[in-house]
């Protein structure tokens, strides 16, 4: 009788599984669209080159549509305009967003993209930040590398359109030229372009400090869509467990988008936790309570510098739910 019944089962077991996964593959699924920076980024760009080479996105029950886009200016711009519903970018491009009066969640963090930092030229006579007094120094208004500029800069009693003139650079392009022909003193940089710098020993860091990483969402897509955040949340932080037990594929795949070198996103993606991970609870994708404070900071100096129309609560737009 035993025997039997062992060879019953045996014989529908794989029937039923079948149906099952049949089933699965039948169920309808959740419609999404996201973009991520193609250019200039550590982690943000591993993450997205793996959502879009592997079946992760597949097995949380979405349909996804994947779109590298160059730099935080697109990205804003495609999720204002209803083209996509979620960005992976850093953190002053959230706060422009709610400031612009453009409804939106802050679903998670892929933590640190590296390193920001006021740098002079490696045979430059400036030692510190306060023999900057009556130079040039160049950064991008209204984005991550802005803030700290000017904070630096305060710090060492230089009084930004005063004592140094603080210029905006349309992109790194426009800056990096303006650096390497000696029309400006310093520039605010980051990896991996401040890693590249540093080297090729044309590079000396006066000051630095960390680069944070924000998934952003609609709202008119999350509010749609009971459960999405969860659901895109587990997809994220398995792609960045990927990310760190698959180094290697991960950052060819990145290099061949980026152009970036495999060992500069290497090195350049050390500084970030989750690149160290080894297992997938090691993996933290929150928004912690000093990402938080950072945010809110972020969103009193760009209205106070009036790169934003309005004050933003940023507590009230954040649903990092895991």
């Amino acid at each position: 009788m035993r025997t039997f019944l062992r060879t019953i089962l045996a014989v529908l077991m794989p029937l039923v599984f079948a149906a099952s996964v049949s089933r699965a593959a039948d169920l309808p699924r959740t419609e999404l669209r996201m973009a991520f920076p193609s250019v200039g980024a550590l982690i943000s760009n591993q993450v997205g080159t793996i959502l879009q080479n592997t079946d992760l996105f597949k097995q949380h029950g979405f349909d996804a549509k994947i779109t590298p886009l160059p730099l935080g200016r697109e990205l804003k711009v495609a999720l204002v305009s209803g083209q996509v519903d979620v960005i992976l970018t850093s953190e002053a491009n959230f706060i422009v967003l709610l400031g612009e009066g453009y409804d939106c969640y802050a679903i998670s963090s892929l933590g640190t993209g590296g390193r920001m930092a006021l740098v002079v030229k490696k045979d430059s006579k400036i030692q510190s930040i306060a023999e900057l007094r009556g130079k040039q120094v160049a950064t991008i208004f209204g984005t991550s590398l802005h803030q700290p500029a000017v904070e630096w800069l305060s710090r060492d009693g230089l009084k930004p359109g005063q004592d140094v003139q603080l210029l905006n650079m349309r992109g790194m392009g426009p800056m990096n030229s303006a650096f390497a022909s000696g029309d400006i003193s310093a520039m605010v940089t980051f990896d991996p372009f401040l890693l590249d710098g540093l080297k090729k020993n044309e590079y000396r860091m006066l000051e630095k400090t960390d680069m944070d990483l924000i998934v952003v969402m609609s709202a008119a897509y999350a509010n749609k869509h009971p459960g999405v955040i969860q659901a895109f949340n587990a997809t994220l932080k398995e792609a960045a467990f990927y990310m760190a037990t698959h180094k290697s594929q991960a950052n060819q795949w990145a290099s061949t988008l980026s152009g970036t070198s495999v060992a500069s996103l290497d090195e350049g993606s050390k500084f970030n936790a989750n690149y160290r991970a080894t297992t997938l609870a090691g993996v933290s994708i929150g928004i912690s309570k000093r990402f938080r404070h950072k945010l809110a900071q972020s969103g009193e100096f760009l209205f106070r510098e009036k790169l934003i129309n309005k004050k933003v609560q940023v507590d009230n737009y954040i649903r990092d739910l895991q």
